[in-house]
C-alpha cells in the first residue's frame, strides 16, 4: 500500500508542478526527488522487483507525453548516438547468449534509455535550470544531513518509515573510523557515498553562485555541509572523489586552466604505479584494515600469498578476470552471465576459488566489459567522453554567463563519478543520476545549438538569456 501512495503523490505533484510551471521543470524535479526514496520500497513482478524511483521515472515520462507544453527536441546530437550504440550492443549481446527475450528490451530501457531521457527532457533551455536547481540542491541537503543523524545517532531515518533494509551481505550496523557508515536510502554506503559525491558538482555551482549574487549567499551554509556529507558514510573513494570534483569543475571552467592540468594528472598517475603498494598499505591503515604478521587476511593466487582488503581486493581484480577478460570478444558474455555476484564467465581453477573470496566485481569498466564486450566497454566510454565534450562547448560558448557555471558543475559530477567507477560496480543508484547526467548533457547542448545549422556554422550560438537575471 505504501508503494502506491507513494507514486500516486509523486505522479499528483508531477501533474501539479506541469500546470503550474513547466512539464520540463516537473520533469527536472520529480525524477530526482523520487532517489531519496528507499530503494526496498518495492513491489515484485513477473520480472523484477519495481522499486519505486524507476516506477516513478516511468509514469512521469508517460505523463510529460500528454502535458500540453511539453517539447520534444529530438534532432541527436553526439551523445545520443553513442546511447544508441550502447543500448544496440545491449540487446545484441543478450540476443547472442540468451536469444530473443522480451524482457531484455525493458531492462535496456530502464537501465539506459529511461534516466537519459528523463534528464534530456527535462533541460532544454536556461529557464528550466533556474527551476531546478533549488530543489536538486535541497535534495543533496536532505541526503547530506540525514546521513550525518546515522553516522552519529546511529538512526536511519528512511528505515523508520519504510521499513529495514535488507542485509544483502552488508550489515546494517558496519562501522569505520568510530562512527556508523550511514547507507541512507540505498543498499551500501558506498552507493550513497558516490551519489554525495556527485551532488558536489552541484554544490559547487552554488557556492560559484553566492559569490557572484550575494543576495544567495545563504546558500554556503548547504554548500560547506554537502560537501563533507561523504565523510558519514565512511567510503574513502567519494571523500578523495570531492578533490576530483573540483578539479573537473575548474577544468571546465577556466578554460586557459585546462592545458596546465595535465602536469599534476600525469605525475599523480605515475606516483600512483610506481608507489603502488605503498599506497595500498596506507589505505588499509586508514581504513583500520591493517593487521599484523599472521593475523592479515591472506589468499594464495597463481601459487602467492596476496594480501586481502577492501582497497587491494579491487586491484586483483584485473588478475583474476584477465583470462576471461581476453575471452570476453566483442559482445561479452551477456547481462545473464552477470546477474549475480560472483559472475558465472570462463575461469581457471586458480580464479574460481579466489572469487569465492573476492566475489563482487567492484569495477564497473571490467564488468561492462564482462557484461557486453568490448564493442561494449567503446560505447560506455564513448557516451562519458561525449557528454563531457558537449558540457564544454556550452561552457566555451557561454562564457560570461551562469550556465557556464552549471555546465561545469555538471561536467566535475560526471569525471568525479567516472573515476569512482574504477572502485565499485554500477548499480541503479548510482548509475540513475550518472546516465541523468549524460542526458543533462545533450539536453542543454542541443538547446545552444540553432535550429538550421549547417555544416558552415563554426561554433554553436548562445542561448538568449530570459527577462530578468536568468540563470
Amino acid at each position: 500500500m505504501a508503494w502506491f501512495i507513494t507514486l500516486i503523490g509523486f505522479l499528483a505533484a508531477f501533474v501539479a508542478i506541469s500546470i503550474w510551471k513547466r512539464p520540463q521543470v516537473a520533469l527536472g524535479i520529480m525524477v530526482p526527488l523520487c532517489w531519496v526514496v528507499p530503494v526496498w520500497l518495492q513491489i515484485p513482478t513477473s520480472i523484477e522487483d519495481l522499486n519505486i524511483r524507476t516506477a516513478v521515472s516511468i509514469g512521469c515520462l508517460v505523463l510529460y507525453c500528454f502535458m500540453p507544453k511539453a517539447t520534444f527536441p529530438w534532432r541527436l546530437v553526439p551523445c545520443d548516438w553513442a546511447m544508441i550504440s550502447l543500448i544496440s550492443i545491449h540487446l545484441a549481446s543478450d540476443f547472442w547468449h540468451m536469444g530473443f527475450q522480451f524482457t531484455s528490451p525493458a531492462f535496456a530501457y530502464v537501465e539506459w534509455l529511461l534516466p537519459y531521457l528523463c534528464g534530456r527532457l527535462a533541460f532544454q533551455q536556461r529557464e528550466d535550470f533556474n527551476e531546478a536547481w533549488p530543489a536538486l540542491c535541497a535534495i543533496g541537503f536532505f541526503l547530506a544531513s540525514t546521513a550525518f543523524v546515522e553516522a552519529w545517532f546511529r538512526i536511519n531515518l528512511f528505515e523508520l518509515l519504510c521499513g529495514l533494509r535488507p542485509e544483502d551481505r552488508f550489515p546494517r550496523d558496519a562501522a569505520r573510523w568510530g562512527i556508523r557508515r550511514a547507507y541512507g536510502p540505498y543498499m551500501h554506503p558506498i552507493y550513497l557515498g558516490v551519489v554525495l559525491c556527485w551532488l558536489v558538482g552541484w554544490w559547487i555551482y552554488v557556492a560559484w553562485r553566492s559569490f557572484t549574487d550575494r543576495s544567495r549567499s545563504i546558500w554556503l551554509l548547504g554548500t560547506f555541509v554537502g560537501c563533507v556529507s561523504p565523510l558519514a558514510t565512511g567510503s574513502r573513494g567519494p571523500i578523495i572523489g570531492i578533490a576530483v570534483v573540483i578539479l573537473g569543475f575548474l577544468f571546465c571552467y577556466w578554460k586557459k586552466f585546462r592545458a596546465w592540468l595535465g602536469i599534476p594528472i600525469l605525475a599523480i598517475g605515475f606516483f600512483a604505479i610506481g608507489f603502488q603498494d605503498s599506497i595500498l598499505s596506507h589505505f588499509d591503515e586508514w581504513s583500520g584494515e591493517k593487521k599484523l604478521g599472521a593475523q592479515q587476511d591472506k589468499l594464495i593466487f597463481d601459487d602467492e600469498p596476496l594480501i586481502l582488503s577492501s582497497a587491494r581486493s579491487r586491484v586483483l581484480l584485473f588478475e583474476i578476470y584477465w583470462k576471461a577478460l581476453m575471452q570476453a570478444g566483442f559482445l561479452g558474455f551477456g547481462t545473464e552471465a552477470v546477474s549475480t555476484f560472483p559472475v558465472n564467465v570462463p575461469l581457471g581453477r586458480d580464479e574460481a576459488e579466489a572469487i569465492q573470496r573476492v566475489w563482487m566485481v567492484d569495477n564497473t569498466y571490467l564488468l561492462t566489459t564482462l557484461r557486453f564486450g568490448y564493442l561494449g566497454l567503446a560505447a560506455f566510454l564513448t557516451i562519458g567522453g561525449l557528454a563531457l565534450w558537449q558540457l564544454i562547448r556550452v561552457r566555451d560558448a557561454q562564457r560570461g554567463t551562469s550556465l557556464a557555471g552549471v555546465s561545469s558543475g555538471v561536467f566535475g559530477s560526471i569525471v568525479g563519478v567516472l573515476i569512482l567507477l574504477w572502485t565499485v560496480w554500477m548499480p541503479g543508484e548510482i548509475g540513475f543520476p550518472l546516465i541523468w547526467s549524460y542526458g543533462l548533457s545533450s539536453g542543454i547542448y542541443r538547446g545552444m545549438m540553432p535550429a538550421g545549422r549547417t555544416r558552415k556554422a563554426r561554433a554553436p550560438t548562445r542561448i538568449q538569456a530570459p527577462h530578468g537575471n536568468g540563470l
